[in-house]
């Protein structure tokens, strides 16, 4: 039985944006992840101009979890410890 294909052009794109998110859901290598997150959701910003304002929201999430880092409970902690930023 063979699968059907997506309707979107970019189904490649939308796949590795589904294993990105699980990956962050998860705390493992979140700053990469996150980072290749924006730029998929950038991508699909400007290849797909009538929903821009979901991507670019989820874009500049994931720029922002990009500078915030993992947290407590994510796999990066318990690989690496737990990062305090004192201010």
């Amino acid at each position: 039985m063979m699968l059907p294909m997506p309707p979107s052009p970019l189904w490649e794109i939308n796949i590795a944006l589904i294993l990105i998110g699980i990956c962050i859901c998860l705390g493992l290598w979140t700053p990469i992840m996150a980072g290749l997150e924006a730029i998929g959701e950038l991508l699909m910003t400007v290849t797909d101009p009538g929903h821009y304002e979901s991507h670019l929201l989820l874009t500049i999430l994931g720029i922002s979890l990009a500078m915030l880092g993992p947290g407590a409970w994510s796999i990066d902690a318990l690989i690496f410890g737990r990062k305090r930023i004192t201010v």
